[in-house]
């Protein structure tokens, strides 16, 4: 046999020696865990023999020498049958619970977490529900529209000014403003009413608070902002700006005035019309400018004559000339 030989005989022997060793270890351990397992309790048994039986509650662990309890979190006590008292949790009591008291219902006895009230939310309750949440857990979406607040606890709705109704869906009525829609309009004269304010909206021809003031003369429109452009003795419609003989300039001049700026539609009806220009040329007083005047305050009807044609007095109400003929 060659050295060679030798040397894997050895290791092959070697390795056969420490196989059977490792055999060896592994029986007695098992031989030792079949002992243990033997002398043990059964369950909920402890003492010599395992006469005793174990005695603890929720959950506790019995020591299977001498019977004693180890007991769960949040429980105390010989056999684990006291809770934890409030405001201390986990294993034997230990913990403080750091909830808010005023809107919390319980702390947990095992792990401290606080149980909050409807509306309140957080790890010790210290947060109402987020915004448009409510309710236990804030579990629940709001449904307040136009800006509504929504109540954490309850989900209810309280408007704002110029809405009602149990969602705040609904515009105050007309002629109605204000939180509720307690409040009455004192708009007038076709004005709107806001309907969260109160404050009115003039129509064309009105200002004043509460639109009861027509537009000083002069002036018309929205807010009577514009200007008139009528010419001196005609007065100027408050609301469109349209021009019409003043009542108190209701005379000649008025009535020249109209014939002048309506002379070509005139002419055109009264083909004897003679114009203005042509009238200055007729002495005055052969006429009777006097005498006029007396035709006009003693007829009884709307017309007077110059010559022999007959002509008709503008209708200055609504502003445009009437004819007789």
């Amino acid at each position: 046999m060659d050295g060679m030989e030798k040397i894997v005989k050895c290791i092959a022997l070697a390795n056969m020696e420490l196989l059977v060793i490792r055999e060896m270890e592994v029986a007695i351990v098992l031989q030792v865990l079949r002992k243990i397992l033997e002398s043990a309790c059964p369950y909920q048994s402890e003492g010599k023999n395992c006469e005793n039986e174990c005695k603890c509650k929720n959950g506790g662990e019995c020591n299977l020498t001498d019977g004693t309890c180890n007991c769960r979190p949040g429980y105390i006590g010989k056999q684990c049958e006291k809770q934890c008292q409030e405001g201390s949790y986990g294993k034997d009591c230990k913990g403080l619970c750091a909830c808010n008291d005023l809107s919390t219902v319980f702390c947990s006895h095992t792990d401290g977490k606080c149980m909050c009230v409807p509306g309140w939310e957080g790890d010790s309750c210290f947060k109402k529900c987020g915004l448009n949440t409510w309710g236990l857990h804030c579990a629940n979406k709001c449904e307040c529209p136009h800006n509504a607040v929504c109540d954490h606890i309850t989900g209810e709705c309280s408007c704002r000014p110029g809405w009602h109704g149990s969602k705040c869906e609904e515009k105050c009525p007309e002629n109605r403003y204000g939180e509720n829609c307690e409040n009455e309009c004192i708009c007038v004269n076709n004005s709107t009413c806001d309907s969260v304010s109160g404050n009115c909206t003039c129509a064309q021809g009105w200002i004043g608070q509460d639109c009861s003031m027509p537009c000083p003369k002069g002036f018309y429109g929205l807010n009577c902002s514009f200007a008139c452009n009528c010419t001196e003795n005609y007065a100027c419609d408050a609301v469109d700006g349209t021009c019409a003989c003043d009542d108190e300039f209701l005379d000649v001049l008025c009535i020249d005035d109209f014939i002048q700026s309506n002379e070509s539609s005139y002419r055109f009806m009264n083909p004897n019309y003679v114009s203005t220009e042509a009238m200055e040329t007729i002495n005055m007083e052969s006429i009777g400018m006097s005498s006029v005047m007396n035709n006009l305050s003693d007829t009884n009807d709307d017309t007077f004559e110059f010559g022999e044609e007959e002509f008709g007095i503008p209708d200055c109400e609504k502003g445009r000339f009437i004819s007789t003929k």
